[in-house]
């Protein structure tokens, strides 16, 4: 039986951090750094949207001296994040939060852009960062990118992790909507609690949608951006069909 959308991010919320553990957020945090510095050499107010558990906001806060909004639809997830002075997280929707106030730069990492699956949807998070950054801000994120996902094709994947106090066996089957550029991927998630050595299961599903440059390029230019970068995640590489996760940097005219 499935569940809800909140309920499905309520069970996952608690085996976030184990499940990207080994996630390199110092070096995606670096990366974030290396672009501001780049492309926007006086950002120093972020809002970052799907701020998560705060694993890159600490970071950026703490180590490269930025202040931080961040806003995510978990309320489970804010309240594991660690906030810090230039660190603040609250729940919010990245299509409908209003700060009341603009940033230098609004920040959307780990493929959170992808969940938002409809043109309706993307449109909205456009205009609401639009409104949230002054002339010559920067949109800067990552999503899945449609050449590569095309190309290469998602497939069964198979995770195991864990820690002291649990062990998560992690299955992840796609379903392909090729006409809608989505890709339905459904989760089971084994747990063992230990020392109990009690087993349960958590089923999720996540709809994602992926994007081309030239999509991304119109929807900008529809919500008053321009896109002036694109690149792989993390490298700086150029994008290309084997690039599953490319970087879009844009400024607000």
């Amino acid at each position: 039986m499935k569940k809800n959308e909140d309920q499905v991010f309520k069970d996952y919320s608690k085996y976030y951090d184990l499940l990207y553990k080994d996630k390199d957020y110092k070096e995606e945090s670096r990366y974030i750094n290396d672009l501001l510095k780049k492309f926007s050499l006086d950002a120093c107010e972020i809002l970052e949207f799907g701020s998560g558990t705060g694993g890159h906001a600490n970071i950026l806060t703490k180590k490269y001296k930025y202040k931080i909004l961040g806003v995510d639809q978990s309320k489970e997830m804010i309240e594991m994040a660690k906030n810090n002075k230039n660190f603040k997280s609250i729940v919010g929707d990245m299509r409908s939060f209003d700060a009341k106030k603009k940033f230098d730069c609004v920040l959307a990492l780990f493929h959170v852009v992808s969940y938002l699956t409809s043109a309706k949807d993307i449109n909205k998070f456009f205009k609401n960062a639009n409104k949230h950054l002054p002339t010559k801000g920067k949109l800067i994120f990552d999503c899945w990118y449609s050449p590569a996902v095309n190309y290469i094709g998602p497939s069964l994947t198979v995770k195991k992790i864990e820690n002291r106090s649990c062990e998560v066996v992690r299955i992840g089957e796609p379903k392909i909507f090729k006409k809608k550029n989505q890709v339905l991927v459904n989760f089971t998630n084994f747990i063992r609690n230990k020392p109990s050595d009690n087993w349960f299961q958590i089923k999720e599903s996540h709809l994602m949608r992926h994007y081309s440059k030239d999509e991304i390029d119109n929807i900008a230019k529809r919500n008053g951006f321009k896109l002036i970068s694109s690149e792989q995640f993390m490298t700086g590489s150029k994008s290309s069909k084997n690039t599953w996760g490319v970087c879009f940097i844009l400024e607000k005219e």
